[in-house]
């Protein structure tokens, strides 16, 4: 009888965990708010018990395998057959050690989050965004926002946004991103922040 009684708590138990795992993978692909075929993708995957789960922490969370490798510009409306405008070649002089101020800088508008109808000027790189006071973008307030969440930067003449191994990750234009280059448009969700890059 009590090896009946421990063996269907085992059972229960891995079904427990099983189903929380399923759970897990459910409310984080949709707070990441991966593209649907991803997500279900996903969920199917979790149907393996343990299996599914693991592989989604190694490869569908920020910074693994499966994240997308271009980031399409997001193009003005009516100008189809235009390049979308990015912020580059924008005479960087150099300043102080580390820091290059920008002859055009730009603005993130918040719209969503915390901050929703604020504004942050960027007119030094690199801009590090987080809760921390050192940071040019400070979001103290939304506490999915790590410390040192994420950096503007410049390579190349580009404005490139790189995720700083924050919790919870950083997306651009709902796609997660590990190092990315941005431009006019662009939508970047940091905790519950969302933030679009407009010019000054």
């Amino acid at each position: 009888m009590i090896d009946l009684v421990v063996s269907l708590a085992a059972i229960w138990g891995f079904m427990i965990l099983w189903a929380a795992t399923v759970g897990y993978i459910f409310w984080d692909s949709g707070r990441r708010k991966l593209a649907d075929q991803q997500r279900f993708g996903w969920l199917l995957a979790g149907l393996i018990p343990f299996v599914g789960f693991l592989a989604y922490l190694a490869l569908g969370r920020p910074g693994g395998r499966s994240r997308r490798h271009g980031t399409r510009l997001k193009r003005p409306q009516g100008a189809a057959n235009l390049d979308p405008p990015t912020i580059a070649a924008v005479a960087w002089q150099g300043a102080g050690p580390g820091q290059q101020p920008l002859t055009q800088g730009f603005t993130l508008a918040a719209t969503a989050g915390p901050y929703a109808g604020q504004r942050f000027t960027v007119d030094t790189l690199p801009a590090q965004l987080g809760r921390v006071a050192d940071c040019l973008v400070r979001l103290a307030q939304d506490s999915a926002v790590s410390r040192q969440h994420a950096e503007f930067y410049e390579q190349a003449g580009l404005v490139r946004l790189r995720d700083l191994n924050s919790s919870h990750g950083t997306t651009l234009n709902g796609s997660p991103i590990q190092d990315e280059v941005v431009g006019l448009g662009d939508h970047i969700q940091v905790g519950n922040s969302v933030l679009v890059i407009e010019g000054n």
